[in-house]
C-alpha cells in the first residue's frame, strides 16, 4: 500500500516539477425533444338550412336539395349556396352547422375549447336581424350535447387522457317569431335583411 502510494506520487509530480493532467471524457446521446402541438381546423364550410312551417309547394326556395324534416317542420332546404336568393318568412328557422377537428400532442397539455355564437345575427342592424333570437348547442368529441347558454361554452381539453381532442359539432338556429309580442309582424318585416356574421370556435392553453 505504501509502495503503490509512493509510485502515485512520483507520477504525477514528474514532468520538471508541474502538475501532468489526466483526463477522460465520455458523449452522452441526448436524443431529440419534440415540442407539442395544437391544431383547430374547420372540418367543412357550414351548412346552412331553411326549416319551414309552411305547407309544401305554398312558397318557393331556389334551392331543390332536400333535407330531413325535424318534428314540428314541413319542409327543410339546404341553402348553402343559394341563402342570398332565398326569402324567409317569419316563423322559419335558419339552422346553421359547423364541425370543427381539435388535434393536438403534448404530455400535460391541457386547456379549453370555447364556443361562441352570439355574433350570428348582427343585432339590430336591421328590423328583421333585431327581431331574430339565436339559440345554439355544441357537441363534443365524447358525443355531448350542450346548450350553449348566453350563446356562449367552454369544454376542458386534457391531451394526456384524450379529454377534448377529436371533433365539435356546432349548430345555430336563428328563429324570427311568427308573432311580435302576440300581434302579427303585418308588413314591417317586409323586404328587410337578416344580417349574418360569424359564430367561432378557439383553443387557450391553460398548462
Amino acid at each position: 500500500m505504501v509502495v503503490a502510494t509512493a509510485v502515485g506520487m512520483v507520477l504525477l509530480s514528474s514532468g520538471a516539477g508541474t502538475y501532468a493532467r489526466w483526463s477522460d471524457s465520455e458523449t452522452v446521446t441526448g436524443g431529440s425533444v419534440t415540442a407539442g402541438s395544437v391544431d383547430l381546423a374547420l372540418d367543412a364550410s357550414p351548412t346552412v338550412q331553411v326549416l319551414s312551417r309552411q305547407p309544401t309547394g305554398s312558397r318557393v326556395f331556389v334551392s331543390s336539395q332536400t333535407c330531413t324534416v325535424p318534428a314540428g317542420f314541413v319542409q327543410c332546404r339546404v341553402v348553402s349556396s343559394t341563402l342570398p336568393q332565398e326569402a324567409l318568412i317569419v316563423g322559419d328557422v335558419l339552422r346553421i352547422r359547423q364541425s370543427a377537428t381539435l388535434a393536438a400532442t403534448g404530455d400535460n397539455l391541457t386547456g379549453t375549447v370555447t364556443v361562441d355564437a352570439r355574433r350570428v345575427v348582427v343585432s339590430g342592424s336591421s328590423a328583421f336581424s333585431g327581431a331574430a333570437t339565436v339559440t345554439a348547442s355544441a357537441t363534443t368529441p365524447a358525443g355531448t350535447t350542450s346548450a350553449l347558454a348566453g350563446g356562449q361554452g367552454s369544454f376542458p381539453v386534457n391531451v394526456d387522457t384524450g379529454e377534448g381532442v377529436g371533433s365539435y359539432s356546432v349548430v345555430a338556429d336563428i328563429v324570427v317569431p311568427a308573432a311580435n309580442g302576440g300581434s302579427r309582424w303585418g308588413t314591417s318585416l317586409r323586404g328587410q335583411t337578416l344580417d349574418l356574421d360569424s359564430l367561432s370556435l378557439s383553443f387557450v392553453q391553460t398548462r
